[in-house]
């Protein structure tokens, strides 16, 4: 926990980082990124979630957190709206619906584009309207489950790593099941910057103490060791 508390001071510094929490299943990643998120909000950043699911559809885990950032421009009113996305959101909008109700007056880019370009107008569009966010509040994006994300995704995150979050309040935290992390997300955790939190099973001691305090006991007897088992 203290190592990514070092994020969020980082991303206040405007020095974003990449953090990827990784671990089996149910080992406690969602819980540690939650109490991180907690910590984040009351140091006064924003904080957006967003999840992947098996075979979900492209940039699913970055619908909620646009979608968030979205309904905060309509509650800001559409000067908000035009600051924070302006014409990237036309880029946005095959994945995120919801972008296309935002008050804007802009051109919308070209359709015909070749599928590099058309990637690299998504992925500029994130990066743009997120550091456009960022210039009043530091952020913090919480990407759940990302041994289940898409290329675009996994890509879209590679290129925030290099071209963004060293200049910018972003620190974006991703946890991954460590059995189930494809070629792809390996290959992310090797992008020069990106930051590996392994979480590991406890030995049976600290079960042994952290019963104990649950039962006011200090000696739980073998009860500890079965649920370290």
């Amino acid at each position: 926990l203290e190592r990514l508390e070092r994020a969020i001071g980082s991303a206040r510094r405007g020095e974003g980082r990449l953090v990827l929490v990784g671990g089996e299943s149910g080992i406690g990643k969602t819980r540690l990124v939650n109490e991180l998120g907690v910590r984040a909000a009351q140091r006064g950043a924003l904080v957006l979630e967003g999840e992947c699911t098996r075979g979900g559809p492209p940039l699913e885990a970055w619908v909620d957190p646009l979608e968030r950032i979205a309904d905060r421009c309509h509650s800001r009113g559409p000067a908000e709206a035009q600051r924070v996305f302006g014409a990237r959101a036309a880029a946005l909008t095959p994945y995120v619906p919801a972008l296309d109700a935002l008050p804007i007056v802009a051109p919308r880019p070209p359709t015909e584009l070749g599928p590099d370009a058309s990637r690299a107008r998504v992925f500029e569009a994130v990066a743009g309207s997120l550091r456009a966010l960022v210039a009043e509040q530091p952020l913090l994006l919480v990407l759940d489950d990302l041994q289940w994300a898409d290329r675009l995704t996994l890509d879209l995150l590679r290129h925030l790593a290099r071209e963004l979050l060293p200049h910018a309040g972003v620190a974006i935290v991703g946890t991954y099941r460590s059995d189930e992390a494809g070629p792809r997300l390996r290959r992310l955790v090797d992008v020069a910057g990106v930051e590996v939190v392994g979480v590991e099973r406890l030995e049976e001691p600290a079960v042994r103490a952290l019963i104990g305090d649950m039962l006011a006991d200090p000696s739980p007897g073998p009860l500890a060791g079965y649920l370290a088992t």
